[in-house]
């Protein structure tokens, strides 16, 4: 037998081992959906056996049903006055309080001699730079004062030192237990 028969032998073989695993699993799949279908059916009949028809019996009187008037109140021809606002947050029905927000600051002046030449840099002074800035009111995180240092959302709390103490202990890692357990 030459190679080329041998590879032809094992092929059809093969091909017919696949179709054959293929059709007897299409086999007993068909025959287990056929089972359950028996099934359902068998529970479905087993329960319409157990439920028992209920008649429904129609109310003699009509389906029609009367709608009792709608009645509209008069309106009054004299409206009641509310209470006149006392203040702006009132009027506006918004919260003023204290918050101001600052005006920007004035565009600088440029001369005309600037304006018609595209290559000059404008100069500005300090208040035109950093406008803005303002001084900071109240303490800074981390401030010192009185033996006290200030936290924000916490305040002046009492100054311990801070920073993390490490000791060194007086045993060995020697697989004993230390201490009760």
């Amino acid at each position: 037998m030459t190679r080329g028969m041998k590879i032809t032998l094992i092929s059809c073989i093969s091909v017919f081992v696949i179709c054959a695993v293929l059709g007897w699993g299409w086999i007993l799949n068909d025959k287990a959906v056929k089972a359950a279908e028996r099934e359902a059916e068998a529970q479905a009949a087993a329960m319409e056996e157990m439920v028992e028809p209920v008649e429904v019996s129609q109310p003699e009187e009509s389906s029609v049903y009367e709608v009792p008037p709608i009645k509209i109140p008069k309106k009054d021809p004299k409206p009641q006055k509310q209470a006149e606002p006392t203040n702006e947050a009132e009027r506006t029905g918004q919260n003023t309080g204290d918050v101001s927000k600052p005006e920007p600051p004035p565009p600088p002046e440029i001369p005309e001699e600037q304006k018609k030449d595209p290559t000059s840099k404008p100069e500005y002074t300090k208040e035109q730079i950093k406008p803005n800035q303002q001084e900071p009111k109240g303490p800074t995180g981390g401030e010192k004062k009185d033996g006290k240092i200030y936290v924000p959302g916490f305040g002046w709390i009492e100054d311990h030192g801070g920073g993390n103490k490490g000791e060194v202990a007086d045993f060995e890692l020697s697989g004993e237990k230390v201490g009760i357990m």
